[in-house]
């Protein structure tokens, strides 16, 4: 059973003031420092940031909740995609994590099917003219979903880490001339951005 006395003080007035179990209150607290208006110290106590107010606090932790919850649905798509995928299950992985790879791994079972089949319908896809524009691990910003870094460039698309709105795959040729939808704040390595 658990010790009310091994608790920080700040905790267990939060749990008494609230009635709320320790688990929804560590929860809480957790979410209100992720959003930046609590502070945890050393000792395990809370600390509310002075500069923001307690309205503006529970409306920036509802956000951020939200948009873990949109990175959480995302996670699940890219999941199906990596199941249901045709192209190389290392590529896939390594770009899901934001590392550059060259496919064929010649090692997972894509690959080997690939090599026994030849099927024309699973050659590479050809690389769109703007693919250059988005190598892995450029920072760019969505006019929808806000900032993001790109993962993976897949030939005709890239997928895409949103801050806010999680994992989107995007269609280059749809972003092709809309500097409206998607602009490059940052290029992976520092190079000037080629358009």
């Amino acid at each position: 059973m658990h010790d009310r006395e091994d608790d920080p003080a700040d905790l267990a007035e939060l749990r008494q003031d609230t009635g709320l179990s320790r688990p929804r209150v560590t929860a809480a607290v957790n979410l209100l420092e992720e959003a930046g208006t609590v502070s945890t110290g050393e000792d395990g106590g809370i600390r509310p940031d002075p500069a923001t107010p307690p309205e503006e606090a529970v409306e920036e932790a509802t956000r951020t909740a939200e948009a873990r919850r949109r990175t959480d649905r995302t996670r699940v798509d890219m999941a199906r995609a990596y199941a249901e995928g045709t192209g190389c299950r290392r590529y896939f992985l390594l770009g899901y994590f934001g590392e550059a790879y060259e496919p064929p791994c010649g090692n997972c079972d894509r690959c080997d099917a690939q090599d026994t089949a030849d099927d024309p319908a699973e050659a590479d896809r050809p690389v769109h003219p703007t693919a250059t524009r988005y190598p892995v691990g450029t920072q760019v910003r969505h006019a929808e979903w806000g900032d993001g870094t790109v993962l993976s460039e897949d030939g005709d698309r890239i997928t895409v880490l949103f801050d806010e709105a999680g994992y989107r795959t995007l269609s280059l040729e749809t972003v092709a001339g809309r500097d409206d939808l998607l602009t490059v704040q940052h290029r992976a390595g520092g190079d000037e951005d080629p358009r």
